[in-house]
């Protein structure tokens, strides 16, 4: 029997489709850019884009190629180190070569529309043959607004958008998708925004979704954790004098500045195989002969991963790295600032406070008594928490060194909209506080309540004083400002950041420039880092006053920074504390530590110290002391023990109020109400 063959005429129409329509060819991003880019001569780049100033890029930019079989790429590294640029090139080549929908997500809706207008419109009018891709006429003609922009031909678009709004992230598909400044992105109304952008890309076999940021917090940084699921590779660069491999990385250059001594100009890296000093000029030569390596290669098909810092570019001189570490060595915020934006590491925050019963052996060996300034005390701001039945406050001074001292604390009865409790604590924070060895007495800078409860109650309060500190027009007696706070969410929380309007009860109601959200985290974890520090000679040292009770410790150290699950699944890290165990005394130092930063604590000057310092040694006592109790509160370092005295209040020459919350007969002065068993 014969056997015959036909034909398959599918198999024949496809051949017949492949000889008349070749692929794509590929899609070279380092030649695009060598053959297009030319950077103005404002940016640090300067002049065409040259491929063999950039060895490092040939390999991150393979993996962005269509054709190599990974889906995520991620950016890790230093701030500054042209990241962004990286997404420039990889979105222009893309509409150029391969048009397609994309996406590019930044942190914020503000940080889109800056985007879009300081580097993605520059980069594009400079790119002839991208500026002939889109609209020539305004910014909103056909598809060419601010924030979507479509190629005329209708190939391909490009929508940039904020992570904190759900609906730009939704009803869309794109072949690539960027998200910038990943870290510091924070959850919007439908939740976590990375699985939202990443979904846009589900439809496409070949999707490219970018990754970049610079790294955070350890345990809750969102492209340290996508760093960590990829390839992990590194540049190991050979040795100058040895030609041996190994990672110049900022562990290896920190060790050339140790001690107390250390000159910025002598910075060098050491090679770990022959102990030799790698100095600056070595770096071009280095890093053309940089190789990545990978420390998951199993993972090339899926997720690569590039990490590099400050010191692998040539933007900034090393000895600039050295004077930003030597600035920042010993203050945590700082330090956290230096590790993540020049050396690409991230950060290892506290999660926890020391233990409340260290923290009362501390203060049970003060000789400084609650109620007392120090004369270091050179900035005083005062911390108000409001509750439904009270309003508490707490007086902190800040001095140099980043140093502080928790002066006082105590409680107005009632609740901020009443009259009696309002004009309770509007005397509270007039009060006149008595300074260690001085004749005179000093009154508080700034008061900053928190606005998160009864807003139009509190804000009815603050409006009556001035944003910053003045002089009352009656009295011509210095009177310290007040402005208004909200905790922001977040790790990443600017300190503070101005509010100008919002919303309550669905009424806008404008703030008059004295609203700020506060970054309570790093704060909270600031103020835990130097809570640690045992040496009172050491910067940042938190002193803490003989009298202060244990239960306002244990309130001063409630939270914890603990990993919570959302309601979707998906974890993130929260402050949490015990079920019942108040925490109005760390609120009210972080009040109290954001007014500080309002008062430029941190960054003073000098000789702006020196000027508070004139001002306060001229209250030093030169002559004797004719007040009684002013003359026994200087005389006893520390009170008896168990002795029933009165409050806090007494050292600054006024009764305490008592546990009915009655005003006292000679200053008409809401203060603490007394509790059972309290050690004065």
């Amino acid at each position: 029997m014969m056997e015959a063959y036909l034909a398959n005429p599918e198999r024949m129409a496809w051949e017949v489709v492949a000889s008349v329509a070749p692929p794509d060819p590929p899609v070279d991003y380092m030649a695009w850019a060598g053959g297009n880019v030319v950077y103005p001569p404002s940016s640090p780049f300067r002049g065409p884009f040259d491929p063999r100033k950039w060895p490092l890029l040939g390999r991150i930019f393979g993996a962005l190629a269509p054709d190599h079989p990974c889906k995520y790429v991620t950016l890790l590294g230093s701030a500054q180190t042209g990241k962004t640029n990286i997404a420039l090139i990889f979105l222009g080549g893309t509409i150029d070569q391969r048009p397609c929908p994309m996406l590019y997500v930044q942190a914020s809706d503000g940080n889109a529309v800056k985007f879009s207008r300081t580097k993605w419109g520059p980069f594009a009018r400079s790119v002839p043959s991208l500026s002939g891709a889109f609209p020539s006429g305004g910014a909103k003609e056909g598809g060419n607004s601010t924030l979507y922009k479509e190629r005329t031909d209708g190939r391909g678009w490009l929508l940039i958008a904020g992570a904190n709004s759900e609906v730009s992230l939704s009803q869309i598909s794109c072949a690539v998708v960027v998200e910038d400044d990943l870290s510091k992105w924070t959850d919007n109304a439908a939740g976590d925004p990375e699985p939202q952008a990443d979904s846009r890309a589900k439809g496409y076999l070949e999707a490219k979704i970018l990754k970049i940021g610079t790294p955070l917090l350890k345990d809750n940084c969102r492209t340290t954790r996508a760093y960590q699921g990829s390839t992990m590779e590194r540049p190991w660069t050979p040795c100058p004098h040895c030609n041996e491999l190994f990672v110049l990385d900022w562990e290896n250059m920190r060790r050339s500045l140790e001690g107390d001594d250390a000159d910025p100009t002598q910075v060098h890296a050491t090679c770990p195989a022959c102990d030799r000093a790698i100095e600056e000029y070595h770096r071009d030569w280095m890093m053309e002969r940089a190789v990545w390596r990978a420390e998951h290669p199993e993972r090339e098909s899926y997720s690569v991963g590039f990490w590099t810092w400050t010191a692998h570019w040539p933007f900034t001189p090393w000895v600039d790295i050295a004077r930003e570490w030597l600035a920042a060595r010993g203050n945590p915020a700082r330090e956290q600032v230096f590790l993540n934006d020049w050396a690409g590491e991230v950060f290892d925050a506290p999660s926890d406070a020391p233990p409340w019963e260290e923290l009362q052996k501390r203060a049970d060996a003060n000789e400084r008594r609650r109620g007392i300034v120090p004369v270091p005390a050179l900035r005083l701001v005062f911390g108000i928490d409001c509750q439904g039945d009270r309003v508490e406050w707490a007086l902190w001074g800040f001095g140099r060194g980043r140093h502080r001292w928790l002066i006082d604390a105590g409680v107005v009865p009632g609740h901020i909209r009443e009259t009696e409790t309002r004009k309770g604590l509007s005397e509270v924070i007039a009060r006149e506080w008595l300074v260690e060895g001085a004749a005179g007495r000093v009154v508080a800078d700034l008061a900053v309540i928190d606005a998160g409860y009864s807003l139009p109650d509190v804000q009815g309060w603050a409006k009556v004083h001035p944003g910053m500190r003045g002089v009352h027009p009656a009295t011509g007696k210095p009177r310290p400002g007040v402005i208004m706070i909200r905790g922001a969410p977040g790790d990443a929380a600017p300190v503070l950041k101005l509010v100008k309007q919002v919303r309550e009860d669905g009424r806008l109601i404008k703030t008059s420039r004295r609203f700020f959200n506060i970054g309570a985290s790093p704060l909270k974890m600031g103020l835990y880092y130097d809570l640690k520090r045992p040496d009172p000679l050491q910067d940042g040292y938190v002193d803490l006053p003989y009298g202060i009770e244990g239960a306002e410790l244990q309130q001063l150290t409630a939270e914890r920074r603990r990993e919570v699950k959302r309601r979707d699944g998906s974890k993130k890290y929260d402050w949490v504390k015990p079920e019942g165990q108040a925490n109005e005394q760390l609120d009210m130092a972080v009040y109290a530590a954001g007014g500080a930063y309002r008062l430029r604590w941190e960054v003073m000057s000098d000789q702006q110290w020196a000027e508070l310092e004139a001002e306060r040694a001229a209250l030093l006592d030169t002559s004797p002391i004719v007040d009684l109790e002013e003359m026994l509160l200087r005389a006893a370092s520390k009170p008896p023990r168990g002795l029933p005295t009165a409050a806090s209040a007494n050292t600054a020459g006024e009764a305490s109020a008592p546990a009915n919350g009655v005003r006292t007969p000679d200053a008409g002065t809401l203060v603490q109400p007394q509790k059972p068993g309290r050690r004065w």
